[in-house]
């Protein structure tokens, strides 16, 4: 297997429609390297399209951190952060990859990086409500004010 080469100061994103799946043997292989713990976690989705947009989501971090490392996608172990966001934690000697995960109706992105913070967001753009109201709860500062410098008519975009 040949790994993809991450520079230090690099970012990969990779990104996924889950809408365009739909071959059970693929699905059944997706479902076959994922823990018992979030098999668990997707039999809870009440969905099916939250139960197949969990298990692409898992199968998208396991499949790109493998493109970096030579571990096996069913093989990576994980912990939630202190926002509840899960990071690697395994295999021990695995390499200190990070990764970001986000997913709004057809797009589920996966972000990538060796050994640094990170974050990514995808939003559909058609959903109704107030989005520029509460950018200050989760953009800094800096984006937040970038934003409302905008005329009012592109600030959701």
């Amino acid at each position: 297997m040949t790994l993809r080469e991450l520079p230090s100061n690099v970012a990969h994103l990779w990104y996924v429609d889950p809408d365009t799946i739909d071959d059970w043997y693929l699905l059944a292989a997706y479902h076959s390297i994922m823990a018992r713990e979030e098999a668990q976690q997707q039999a809870r989705f009440r969905f099916p399209a939250g139960r197949k947009e969990y298990l692409v989501t898992r199968a998208l971090v396991r499949s790109v951190l493998s493109a970096y490392a030579p571990v096996l996608p069913k093989d990576w172990q994980f912990v939630r952060n202190k926002h509840g966001r899960p990071e690697v934690s395994g295999p021990p000697g695995a390499p200190r990859l990070r990764f970001n995960l986000s997913n709004t109706r057809g797009l589920i992105i996966c972000l990538v990086a060796q050994d640094r913070e990170l974050g990514a967001d995808v939003e559909d753009i058609q959903r109704t409500g107030e989005t520029v109201a509460i950018a200050d709860r989760f953009f800094s500062p800096l984006e937040t004010a970038e934003l409302l410098r905008q005329p009012s008519y592109r600030q959701r975009d």
